[in-house]
């Protein structure tokens, strides 16, 4: 009887493999690859020091640099300096900039 247990557990098992095997295999070729490119991208940053970095990115043009490294054609980055998070997430979320560079509380939100 005991041994008719584990059977029937090892065939059960051995099917839920099987399928999930299979989604995993089928799902990439179902999914279409979608890919955006852009030959302008809009970061935006607030006031303040913490974003140092990304000022100098701005100034020494890094972003332009790193994507003609790259082979990624000619790609313009425009910098926003934004009031606060809640600004920035408007932007992100209307569509007008790509990136934005908040702290905690913007992101949590």
């Amino acid at each position: 009887m005991r041994s008719n247990t584990r059977f029937v557990f090892y065939r059960v098992t051995r099917r839920v493999w099987m399928v999930l095997l299979a989604l995993i295999v089928g799902i990439p070729i179902v999914v279409p690859v979608v890919r955006a490119e852009v030959s302008e991208v809009r970061i935006a940053y607030q006031f303040g020091l913490v974003y140092l970095p990304l000022m100098v990115m701005q100034k020494e043009q890094l972003f332009e640099k790193q994507a003609a490294r790259l082979g990624l054609g000619p790609v313009k980055a425009q910098y926003s300096v934004l009031s606060g998070g809640n600004t920035m997430n408007d932007a992100l979320l209307s569509g007008s900039i790509h990136f934005a560079a908040g702290g905690v509380a913007p992101f949590l939100t």
